[in-house]
C-alpha cells in the first residue's frame, strides 16, 4: 500500500512538472518580444565622409503600427538621406527633430539632451484590407551621417528606453503595436520589458585630421568612394566651378585633363592634396552623358550610345561607359541614347541618374 502511494506521489508529481512546463511554455510562446537594431557600415570618419545607418525590427508576432525615435549626436554629424524603408504599410514617415511640429516631445522624459543630440523619428501604420507581415525581420529605417568638420569625438546613435510608451508614460514615442485580429490594431501599449533594446545602439569615432575630399551638401556633387568617381555636375562645369561642388579638409585638389584634354569631361581627374602638396587620392569626374569627354553632351555622343546598346563599345574606360547609363539602372541601353539625343538638343540629364 505505501509502495502504490509512493507511486501514485511520482506520478501527481510529474504531472504538476509537466503541467508547470507546459504553463510556462505557452506563456513564453505567447509573448510579444521585439528587438530594434542598430548597425552603421563605417566605424570611423574622418572630417566630411559619410555612413548610412540602418535600423532593423526583430519580432516574434504581426506588428501592425511601430514607432522609433533615433538619436544622434548632432554636435558630430550632419543627416541625410533619411528613409522608411518598408512597403508593406499603408502610412509610413520618417522625420527629423528639424521637420518635427512638436520635437520637444520626442525628448520628454528621456533624459537626453536636445542641444547636444537630433532625433529621427520613423512611424509606419498599417491599413485596413492589407495584410501586414506576420513577422517583421527588415531594416525599417536607414539615414547618412556626415562628419562635421573641426570636430572629433566619439559618435552615439540610439534608442531609449525612458521614450517608450508604457501605461506610466502614455505620451512616449517609442511603440511595437499588434494585431488583435484581422486587420484591426491592438491600442495597448507593449511593455518595453519585452522591447530589446541591447543592440539598439552604435558608436563612431570622428577624426577631425586628415586631408578629405567633401560635396557641399548644398549643392548635387556626389563622391563615390568605392568607385573614386566624383559625379552630379552639370554638364559645362567648368574646372573652376567644381570648387562650389567640392572642397578639400585640410588640403586642395587640382584637376588633371583627359585623354581628349579637357578639364571639364568624363575622364579628367580630380587630385586631392594635403597642406603639404602631397597627392593624397585621386577621383575621376563622370558627366553623364558625355561619352567623349569634351564635357558637353551632343548628338554624337547619343550616336555612341545607341552603338553600345546594340553590342559596340564606349573607348576610354570604364568612367565613359558609367556616363553613358543615364537612366541608372545598371545597363546602357537604346533608352539611355533617347535620352541623350534628347539633352543634346536642349533636354535635360538627371545629374546623378543613381540617386534613388
Amino acid at each position: 500500500m505505501k509502495k502504490s502511494k509512493k507511486i501514485i506521489g511520482t506520478v501527481l508529481s510529474l504531472i504538476l512538472v509537466i503541467s508547470i512546463t507546459a504553463t510556462i511554455f505557452i506563456a513564453t510562446a505567447n509573448t510579444k518580444e521585439t528587438d530594434v537594431i542598430i548597425t552603421v557600415d563605417k566605424s570611423e570618419l574622418s572630417a566630411g565622409q559619410s555612413a548610412t545607418v540602418s535600423v532593423k525590427v526583430t519580432s516574434n508576432y504581426p506588428v501592425a503600427t511601430m514607432s522609433i525615435p533615433v538619436f544622434y549626436d548632432k554636435t558630430l554629424v550632419d543627416v541625410s538621406e533619411v528613409t522608411a524603408t518598408l512597403t508593406d504599410y499603408s502610412v509610413k514617415s520618417a522625420i527629423t527633430d528639424e521637420q518635427s511640429m512638436d520635437a520637444s516631445k520626442i525628448y520628454a522624459d528621456t533624459g537626453v539632451d536636445s542641444d547636444k543630440f537630433g532625433f529621427i523619428l520613423v512611424n509606419y501604420i498599417g491599413g485596413a484590407g492589407k495584410d501586414v507581415p506576420e513577422t517583421t525581420d527588415n531594416v525599417v529605417l536607414t539615414f547618412k551621417i556626415t562628419a562635421k568638420t573641426d570636430v572629433s569625438g566619439t559618435e552615439t546613435i540610439k534608442c531609449v528606453s525612458q521614450s517608450a510608451k508604457t501605461d506610466e508614460n502614455i505620451e512616449g514615442m517609442l511603440y511595437f503595436g499588434a494585431t488583435v485580429s484581422g486587420n484591426i490594431i491592438d491600442s495597448v501599449p507593449e511593455n518595453i520589458e519585452n522591447v530589446n533594446l541591447e543592440n539598439a545602439k552604435t558608436i563612431v569615432t570622428i577624426s577631425s585630421g586628415g586631408t578629405v575630399l567633401i560635396a557641399n551638401k548644398e549643392l548635387t556633387g556626389v563622391i563615390d568612394a568605392d568607385k573614386n568617381y566624383i559625379y552630379g555636375i552639370p554638364a559645362g562645369t567648368t574646372a573652376e566651378d567644381m570648387k562650389e561642388y567640392f572642397s578639400v579638409y585640410n588640403g586642395s585638389f587640382d584637376v588633371i585633363a583627359n585623354d581628349a584634354g579637357y578639364t571639364n569631361g568624363t575622364g579628367a581627374t580630380l587630385v586631392v592634396k594635403d597642406n603639404s602638396g602631397n597627392e593624397i587620392d585621386y577621383y575621376t569626374l563622370v558627366i553623364f552623358g558625355d561619352v567623349n569627354g569634351d564635357g558637353t553632351v551632343t548628338v554624337s555622343d547619343s550616336t555612341t550610345v545607341l552603338n553600345a546598346s546594340l553590342g559596340g563599345e564606349i573607348t576610354g574606360g570604364d568612367a565613359y561607359n558609367y556616363a553613358a547609363d543615364v537612366n541608372g539602372d545598371g545597363t546602357v541601353t537604346a533608352s539611355d541614347s533617347t535620352t541623350v539625343l534628347n539633352a543634346s538638343l536642349g533636354g535635360e540629364i538627371t545629374i546623378n541618374p543613381y540617386e534613388k
